[in-house]
């Protein structure tokens, strides 16, 4: 029999940490680095099934993202400024993207085809701010929304689930209208970025009722955030019957975290991350797939990844 274990495929390249930010960015290629120290710290690192990293096409970007945006982006390949207000550009930051997107597209495939259960994909640039035209928020593609993309191409029902602290309006964005894949948001809302995830945004057209925002005040604790989980997003993905989950794991709702506002702690983390997993096997034979999203306390990020991976493996903590 295989060993479970090493049935988990994780998507890393150091070729993400050529992203390189401006001095005293929070969204650094630090960010990595404190991650995959962690897992070492933490014996994990030689567990996974390793999945390449591979750039995305333009076709395969066009599952999510228009023809003259993903023109846009790869005509700035190279160069170094600005894409956007908040979304800085450097030498290798284009490709960067293309592989992390290309990345997660390959890490679901392998999941689709059974060749692994589930998997971790520890990539940067982050995804969930990407919208079909646009980028934001620090992010170039829908890593998730992408991945989520392939398993819908072959049919699948997928559930997404996004509890970065800011709202994946990239990815609601995406999938407002469509009525075969399910978003739900646990995000602080009220005078703060990016502005979208109210309660009354629930999809429209065949997509109405899709999508489930579950706004948090600033100041939220670890109980109060699995509370909601709990009581909202947790039977409604149960509702949906999905065939996948796709997670947009942020971690900068941590109390640690110095953009976030919100006080979640390690163990709260740590307890979502097997609720999503056991979500998992009941409605989706085991198919996970958790995405890196936010987080930019680097001692938080690193526990809050070794949490999930540690639910991926079912290695107790």
């Amino acid at each position: 029999m295989r060993d479970a274990v090493m049935n988990v495929g994780l998507l890393y390249d150091e070729r993400f940490l050529e992203h390189r930010a401006p001095a005293g960015h929070p969204e650094c290629e630090q960010r990595l680095e404190a991650c995959v120290q962690a897992l070492e710290q933490a014996e994990l690192w030689s567990r996974f099934e390793r999945v390449d990293a591979r750039r995305a096409s333009a076709e395969q970007l066009g599952l999510c993202h228009e023809e003259p945006y993903i023109r846009r982006v790869l005509g700035a390949e190279g160069l170094v400024g600005q894409l956007d207000h908040d979304t800085f550009m450097s030498p290798g930051s284009v490709e960067a993207a293309l592989l992390a997107a290309g990345g997660c597209i390959a890490l679901a495939e392998r999941i689709a085809d059974g060749a692994l259960a589930r998997g971790f994909a520890l990539v940067r640039p982050p995804g969930h701010h990407a919208e079909p035209a646009a980028s934001g928020g620090f992010c170039y593609f829908g890593n998730a929304a992408l991945a989520a993309a392939t398993f819908a191409q072959r049919g699948m029902r997928v559930a997404i689930v996004d509890y970065d602290v800011h709202h994946g309006n990239g990815t609601q964005d995406i999938f407002y209208r469509r009525g075969d894949v399910f978003f739900a948001s646990m995000h602080r809302y009220g005078g703060y970025y990016p502005g979208t995830g109210a309660a009354s945004e629930r999809g429209v057209g065949e997509g109405e009722g899709k999508t489930l925002n579950v706004p948090l005040s600033a100041g939220c604790d670890g109980a109060t955030f699995l509370a909601r989980f709990e009581d909202a997003i947790a039977p409604a993905v149960s509702a949906f019957a999905p065939d996948m989950l796709v997670v947009s794991a942020g971690y900068d709702a941590h109390e640690r975290d110095p953009l976030g506002g919100l006080r979640v702690d390690d163990a709260a983390f740590a307890t979502i991350a097997k609720r999503l997993v056991q979500l998992g096997s009941e409605h989706c034979d085991g198919r996970v797939l958790f995405v890196l999203e936010g987080g930019y306390d680097f001692q938080a990020l690193g526990a809050g990844v070794v949490s999930a991976t540690r639910a991926l493996m079912e290695v107790a903590a």
